[in-house]
C-alpha cells in the first residue's frame, strides 16, 4: 500500500488489529505471506517470539475493501 506525502505509518501487532478490525488473526496472516499487507517490521522483548508490526492504514482500507477470494472466472467477469 502506498502511505500519503508526509503521513507517518502507525504501527500496530496483528493481535491489535484483530481486535481493533474483528478480522480473524489467520487471515491477517495470509495477507501477510501473500504480500498483500505489508509487515513494517518486528517488536520483540526479550522472552518471546517477534510480533509482526503492520500499518494501520493499511488494515482499515483491507478491512474496507478485502481482496477477491478464489479462482478467477473462466470468462473473465
Amino acid at each position: 500500500m502506498v502511505q500519503a506525502e508526509g503521513k507517518e505509518p502507525i504501527p500496530i501487532t496483528l493481535f491489535e488489529a484483530c481486535f481493533y478490525f474483528n478480522i480473524p488473526h489467520g487471515r491477517l496472516k495470509s495477507w501477510v505471506s501473500s504480500g498483500i499487507l505489508p509487515v513494517l517490521g518486528t517488536r520483540q522483548s526479550l522472552r518471546s517470539r517477534p510480533v509482526l508490526l503492520v500499518d494501520e492504514r493499511d488494515v482499515d482500507s483491507l478491512a474496507k475493501n478485502p481482496p477477491k477470494r478464489g479462482r478467477p472466472s473462466k470468462n473473465g467477469k
